[in-house]
This record gives C-alpha cells, structure tokens and sequence, in this order.
C-alpha cells in the first residue's frame, strides 16, 4: 500500500503522531471506498448523494484530529 511505502519502519514516532498517522489512514480509505462506491453503474444518483454526504460528514469529524 502506498501509505506503507511512505512510512519509514526504523522513525520513531510519537503517540500523538501515531494517532495522527491513524485517522489519515482511516480517512484514506474512507475516500477509497467512497470512490469506488460512486465507480458502480449500477447505484442510483440518490445513494451517489447520500454516500458523498455521508463522505462529508466523516471528514468534518476528522478533520480536527488529522490537522
């Protein structure tokens, strides 16, 4: 996985950045799945709505804990 890749396994981290490094992680794939969510012809326009808003809300959420 790319985030992987970007780690470096001998940093140390802090906690607090671990925590960090956790949200993003949920955050990426929270897109990812949203995105290929929205990828399926075979969902209606309404559920493409109600998971974009669902996506927004999420990252309203998370928002304070990644920054």
């Amino acid at each position: 996985m790319i985030v992987e890749e970007l780690c470096d396994p001998t940093e140390t981290v802090e906690p607090e950045e671990q925590h960090g490094r956790f949200c993003q992680h949920n955050v990426l794939e929270e897109v990812n799945h949203t995105q290929k969510y929205l990828q399926n012809f075979l969902i209606s326009f309404e559920k493409c709505v109600i998971k974009m808003r669902s996506l927004k809300i999420f990252l309203k959420d998370k928002r304070n804990e990644i920054m």
